[in-house]
């Protein structure tokens, strides 16, 4: 019986007849049972999203991983929606994972999702686009979590916002998030953004840069 799961890799529908060996080359993989999509020193270079999922998704990250978004008009380097529908997205690990857009586009987004938990090390960086960039946007919530340390490097564009967060974020202890934007020709150019409430704790490193050079 043919399953769909719901989750794309480099475009490639994950269903039951390819959830042990997605890529063909052994680094990705998923659990159905536990919604546990692995990266395990995965490389994903892709003209599609790399990984687009139309439901919450749990992502574990084994080793060093890399994620590269080479689509032409709208990229994005982790995408949890369906549609404009954010879901959950939890992205942890031992591991690292770094999400690279290297090409000029419409409009980008690093890593897109509703509520979002990163108890891993995580590293975007986004291209100057012509519209619209944003390293990290949440639609719900933030939360930072287990020694999780995210770095965004976000390039410059009429909308151009590091991290954007519609909810609160929250930084647990010994959490780490930097944040650098290159305002360039920016009309809008926000280092870090949040519409609720921001919640730090004990040694807690959180540092915003503006970059024009």
């Amino acid at each position: 019986i043919f399953k769909d799961y719901g989750i794309y890799v480099t475009g490639t529908l994950v269903t039951n007849l390819n959830e042990d060996d997605i890529l063909g080359d052994g680094t990705v993989y998923y659990d159905i049972y536990n919604n546990i999509l692995t990266l395990n020193n995965a490389t994903i270079d892709s003209e599609s999203w790399p990984i687009y999922a139309k439901r919450d998704l749990n992502i574990e990250l084994i080793g060093e991983n890399k994620i590269v978004c080479r689509k032409k008009e709208y990229s994005a380097g982790i995408y949890a929606g369906d549609n404009n529908l954010a879901k959950d997205l939890a992205i942890t690990g031992d591991g690292s994972l770094t999400i690279e857009i290297p090409d000029k586009c419409g409009e980008a987004v690093g890593l897109f999702a509703s509520d979002l938990i990163i108890t891993s090390d995580v590293n975007v960086i986004t291209s100057d686009c012509e519209n619209k960039v944003h390293g990290i946007v949440c639609d719900s919530s933030l939360l930072i979590a287990n020694k999780g340390r995210v770095t965004v490097t976000n390039g410059s564009a009429k909308n151009s916002v590091g991290v954007r967060v519609r909810g609160n974020a929250l930084f647990e202890e010994g959490t780490a998030l930097k944040v650098s934007v290159n305002p360039g020709t920016t009309e809008i150019c926000k280092g870090f953004s949040v519409s609720g409430d921001v919640f730090l704790g004990k040694d807690t490193s959180l540092e915003v840069v503006v970059d024009d050079e």
